[in-house]
């Protein structure tokens, strides 16, 4: 049988069997290893769903997310999981109930995230690959692991949305779907740097009035809803001390990014925790944004493939650029990673980022109290820069694509 024809496979081309045996894993999962908050082998059991939980349960004192107390997300996750124990509390559910619950919600995005990966690589790379990248997202695990920890397979789909809009030309759903994302967390707004590159000026400010108009509004609409605690909930992603980066190595922080507990009192969200950074963030602002403005002047390819790629690198900057690292960070870049190396480089990638993430988090914080002690000290320096050099080798294959000239889809700018 030759390769061709196994690609070509009934099975293989079946969406609905492709779907059957991507829900039915993660189900029977709950089904087998349920999430039980204080059972540790539990699949939530490194995750932030009992953070959440702990959060969302204070509906019962009548305390609301940004009105009663912080909370340093954007206004989705705050209404995905208030929603969530609104519903697990009408029939009295628990913290299983209220896990349980929300896995599913995650898996339904993550099966938009499935769906989406296929269709964007068969575009860019025909219907061949576009099967099998699929069931290689469905069957890698960091997907399923982060979807019963927090909340990025909802950031990872709008993201996907707004590129396979994007790519069909549907400027405005693309746009409302970036603005989505960035309600969610903010990286989704990456895809602006595409948009302006690739898209001609008039469509372009389009575009951006869309996308960060209703992200501005829904914002506005949080804070006109918080009252006091609005700020403290913005600002505390931005007030974290460095954590699981080369930066954070250089700042002598050899923790976990976990923020002060007290929700209750704003001052706690403006207050920094651990050592202060060591190389100013306006100095590592200037590095990354010469090399971004690098990027972007001297980009050549011009078609749909250069689109992805780019997002894809200004992504990867913005991951090395930031002062701190996460796990689940994974499930954004594991999309990109296969739709521009759609190959056993690309796979290979995927799976070195999760070894290393995963021995880093929770292998060496679950056993060291969530600090690195000095006898392991020079494991967890290796892991980062290891990390670190394997994003830096992405964005470099991604540039060397951007700098080959094929024929213009787009109209230049």
């Amino acid at each position: 049988m030759t390769a061709n024809s196994t690609a070509n496979s009934p099975l293989l081309r079946d969406n609905r069997l492709l779907l059957y045996l991507f829900i039915s894993f993660r189900l029977m999962l709950i089904l087998v290893h349920g999430p039980l908050k204080d059972y540790t082998p539990g699949l939530t059991a490194f995750g932030d769903f009992s953070y959440f939980y702990d959060l969302a349960r204070t509906a019962d004192q009548g305390k609301l997310p940004y009105r009663d107390y912080w909370f340093e997300y954007p206004p989705i996750i705050a209404l995905v999981s208030q929603g969530v124990y609104g519903l697990i509390s009408l029939r009295g559910g628990d913290y299983t109930a209220y896990a349980v619950l929300l896995a599913g919600v995650l898996t339904l995005f993550d099966v938009g995230n499935l769906l989406l990966l296929r269709r964007v690589g068969t575009q860019l790379h025909g219907a061949s690959a576009g099967i099998a990248l699929a069931w290689i997202y469905a069957v890698l695990a960091v997907p399923l692991v982060i979807s019963f920890w927090t909340f990025d397979a909802i950031v990872a789909f709008f993201m996907l949305l707004s590129i396979t809009w994007l790519l069909a030309k549907h400027n405005n759903r693309s746009a409302i779907a970036t603005a989505l994302g960035a309600l969610t967390k903010l990286i989704p707004l990456a895809v602006l740097g595409a948009v302006w590159r690739f898209r001609a000026p008039r469509e372009a400010i389009r575009y951006s009035v869309i996308a960060l108009g209703l992200t501005v509004i829904g914002f506005a609409a949080m804070f006109l809803f918080a009252g006091r605690f609005g700020v403290a909930s913005l600002v505390i992603q931005f007030n974290k001390s460095s954590s699981e980066t080369v930066w954070a190595l250089i700042d002598g922080n050899y923790r976990t990014g976990i923020v002060n507990p007290d929700h209750s009192d704003p001052a706690t969200a403006l207050s920094l925790q651990g050592n202060p950074p060591r190389v100013p963030a306006l100095v590592r602002l200037a590095i990354f944004g010469t090399i971004g403005v690098y990027v972007y002047a001297t980009t050549r390819r011009r078609d749909d493939k250069g689109i992805v790629a780019f997002i894809a690198i200004t992504i990867t900057l913005f991951y090395l650029w930031s002062q701190s690292w996460s796990p689940q960070w994974q499930v954004v870049l594991i999309p990109l990673i296969l739709l521009n190396f759609p190959s056993r480089s690309g796979v290979l990638l995927c799976l070195l980022l999760a070894f290393i993430s995963f021995v880093e988090y929770p292998v060496l914080f679950s056993h060291t109290g969530g600090a690195i002690p000095p006898s392991i000290l020079l494991l967890f320096a290796l892991l980062i820069i290891a990390r670190t050099l394997l994003l830096i080798g992405f964005a470099v294959a991604l540039y060397q694509r951007l700098r080959v000239s094929l024929p213009t889809v787009e109209q230049a700018i």
